[in-house]
């Protein structure tokens, strides 16, 4: 299929757009575009593929480039790029490079300010009790019947417990907008909306020119 044409119909005199199709020379033979009788037909068969959802699929990390502003780490991040040693496919430098950035530099953390950010410790150690409950529920169910109650117990105290370092977080974090309101410290109140709030993602579509540059 490679360009469209129009053709009328002999018998009711209607346009009708058509298209040009790649057939075979014996097939033509007794091919008359004229008229109804002893015209070819195209039959095809359209295969439309469902948008298939990638679960589970490992993104590339942004690397903290950032941190070559600091000497130490950029004259460390030169001696392991000029000592890097690999085989001449692309493959491998694109690995080994990849691999010197993320050991040296690691990689960009998300700037979003949380409540479990401040309390990652106190966080684990709850989960941690609660899992230990809850793998003895499941190994002496059967014979234990103080299991259930217990894990129950370790889950509304995980809950409640949550509810509260949440509640503070909050509670925290309007205490410094609050001040920074009172005192007109406008670039203090904003930093610490947009910290709470998250960056603002943007996108950009840059125009071409004529040229296509």
């Amino acid at each position: 299929m490679n360009a469209m044409v129009q053709w009328m119909q002999p018998g009711s005199k209607k346009w009708h757009l058509i298209y040009y199709i790649l057939t075979r020379k014996c097939e033509t033979l007794l091919l008359q575009c004229w008229t109804d009788h002893r015209q070819f037909l195209d039959k095809r068969n359209f295969v439309v593929k469902p948008k298939v959802r990638t679960n589970n699929v490992e993104l590339p990390k942004w690397i903290h480039v950032n941190k070559l502003k600091l000497p130490s780490v950029n004259s460390n991040f030169v001696t392991e790029i000029n000592n890097l040693s690999c085989d001449r496919s692309w493959n491998s430098f694109k690995e080994r490079v990849y691999e010197v950035f993320s050991n040296i530099l690691g990689f960009v953390v998300k700037k979003h300010q949380y409540r479990f950010g401040d309390n990652d410790d106190n966080i684990g150690l709850n989960l941690e009790e609660k899992r230990k409950a809850f793998n003895m529920l499941n190994s002496d169910f059967s014979t234990n019947r103080t299991a259930d109650a217990h894990f129950k117990a370790v889950k509304v105290t995980l809950q409640r417990k949550q509810r509260m370092m949440q509640e503070n977080w909050w509670s925290d974090r309007c205490d410094e907008i609050q001040e920074a309101s009172n005192a007109n410290h406008s670039k203090r109140f904003y930093s610490l909306l947009k910290k709470v709030d998250g960056p603002t993602s943007s996108t950009v579509a840059p125009l071409c020119k004529k040229d296509g540059t």
